[in-house]
C-alpha cells in the first residue's frame, strides 16, 4: 500500500486509537531499507508509536482526537505529496515529518 493508499484508508477512518494502531501496522508492513518510502514510513511509524504509546489504555477528549486526526492527514498528504518529489523536496518533506507529532 503506497501513502497515497494510506492516506485514503485513514480518510475512511474512525478517531478510536485502533484506527492509529492498524495505521501503524499498515505503515510497517511493507518498510524495508531500500523500500520506496522506507523513511517516510519509519518516520509514521515512530510519530504513530509515541501516540498510541501515550493513549493505549486511556480514554482521549475529541480535542486530543480531533487534533491527531488533523495532523495525521496532514503528515499522510505530505508524505503523499514527497512521493513525487525530486530528491530536494523528498529530503524536505522528511525534515518537516521527523518534527511531527500526532498529538501534544
Amino acid at each position: 500500500m503506497d501513502t497515497r493508499a494510506l492516506l485514503e484508508w485513514f480518510r475512511q477512518q474512525n478517531e478510536g486509537l485502533r484506527t492509529y494502531s492498524s495505521l501503524r501496522e499498515l505503515c510497517a508492513k511493507d518498510m524495508a531499507p531500500g523500500a520506496p518510502d522506507a523513511a517516510v514510513r519509519q518516520l509514521l511509524v515512530c510519530a504513530l508509536d509515541g501516540f498510541i504509546d501515550r493513549y493505549f489504555g486511556e480514554p482521549f477528549t475529541s480535542e486530543v482526537a480531533r487534533t491527531a486526526r488533523e495532523n495525521t492527514l496532514k503528515m499522510l498528504e505530505e508524505a503523499a505529496a514527497a512521493s513525487d518529489a525530486d530528491a530536494a523536496g523528498k529530503v524536505a518533506a522528511l525534515d518537516k515529518l521527523a518534527f511531527r507529532q500526532i498529538a501534544d
